[in-house]
């Protein structure tokens, strides 16, 4: 199971809530005007379909990472020899997940145990691995 798929549904949920803008994200228009708006802060790009942070890239379609010294803007792909293992990944991002949910209690106190009740079915199925990942086992 991969506990990106509950983060970004968490994403999704804090976005509808305002809480990307309180953080300092700055919302900015899709540039080809597709699609969903892209949240941008000092080295972290997110995007409904993946997260870029520092250097490394979640693409969520593919549930995959790549070391990408500039973030893509979808539907921009990202060169196959740029993959990098799961393991990898998820620990490179680990930091500023843990960093980003303390903000969300901090400004929003019980929003996130609302929102893991609402994951999609689909989701459900890795929250399990989302907790132990996010150090709740």
């Amino acid at each position: 199971m991969n506990p990106l798929d509950v983060q970004m549904i968490l994403f999704g949920a804090d976005v509808r809530k305002g809480l990307l803008q309180e953080m300092g994200f700055q919302k900015e228009p899709h540039p080809q005007g597709i699609g969903s708006s892209l949240y941008r802060r000092e080295g972290v790009l997110l995007h409904s379909t993946g997260l870029w942070v520092e250097g490394v890239y979640y693409l969520r379609p593919r549930e995959a990472f790549y070391r990408l010294v500039h973030p893509l803007i979808p539907p921009e792909e990202p060169p196959p020899e740029a993959r990098i293992p799961r393991a990898e990944g998820g620990k490179a991002l680990r930091p500023f997940v843990l960093w980003y949910e303390a903000q969300v209690e901090r400004l929003a106190p019980g929003h996130r145990q609302r929102a893991l009740k609402g994951l999609t079915r689909s989701a459900q199925r890795s929250l399990e691995a989302w907790r132990f990942w996010m150090g709740d086992s």
